[in-house]
């Protein structure tokens, strides 16, 4: 989440970029995660992966794409780098590797017949971070 708002940020005030800019130089960074999502939740339900794995696999591209573009120069300001696209992209499929995941694994922690009550406490509490 820290990523999805300082990232345009960086981009409207270290680069000088409108926020209509900022939003579409984000694309990277949105539309991964919906591809690698569907992927994971292929390999964990069809190949029987433990969700461990990809819980890691996940954790470390996040780690590594975040650690990437946070290397990124920030005194060329008008000029923005072009491998923050690549760093983006990285970043966001970790997010959706960690997400379809961790939404695959509620049966795992939580009992069935508890299943909507888990399920209206996790909206609710959507909601009241929004």
């Amino acid at each position: 989440m820290a990523a999805i708002i300082n990232i345009p940020q960086r981009l409207q005030i270290v680069n000088g970029t409108t926020a209509i800019d900022a939003g579409i130089r984000m694309l990277p960074l949105l539309l991964f995660p919906s591809f690698v999502t569907a992927i994971t939740g292929m390999i964990l339900t069809k190949w029987r992966v433990p969700p461990l794995y990809m819980l890691v696999t996940g954790a470390s591209l996040q780690a590594v794409g975040v650690g990437l573009f946070s290397s990124l120069d920030s005194t060329a300001s008008p000029r923005i780098p072009p491998e923050q696209y690549g760093y983006q992209v990285i970043m966001g499929c970790g997010f959706g590797c960690t997400l379809s995941t961790v939404l695959m694994m509620v049966p795992l922690v939580v009992r069935e017949e508890d299943m909507g009550a888990f399920i209206m406490l996790l909206i609710f509490s959507v909601v009241c971070v929004c």
